[in-house]
């Protein structure tokens, strides 16, 4: 909140001082700048790689949960039961 209200005041002053002043075209450079740096910081890379192995590791593990559900589901170890839900 506070940082919005700092943005609108610096819009107002702006404007006040120059009617042409447009703070989107000021504020571009900058905040172009700030997010190329975070996206391309150490941090935000390692980030994005532990993303990665993580869902690698998601797809591989697929086809040994597939088999394991379907060894339980033929081993009886899973039952299904269907519930008829009375419509209004």
């Amino acid at each position: 909140m506070l940082m919005m209200e700092v943005i609108i005041m610096v819009m107002d002053i702006g404007i006040r001082l120059d009617p042409s002043f447009n703070f989107d075209q000021r504020i571009r450079p900058y905040l172009t700048r700030i997010i190329a740096e975070q996206r391309s910081s150490p941090e935000a890379m390692a980030d994005a790689a532990w993303s990665l192995v993580d869902a690698v590791e998601g797809v591989l593990s697929i086809p040994g949960n597939v088999n394991e559900t379907l060894k339980a589901l033929s081993e009886g170890a899973i039952a299904f039961g269907l519930v008829r839900i009375p419509t209004l």
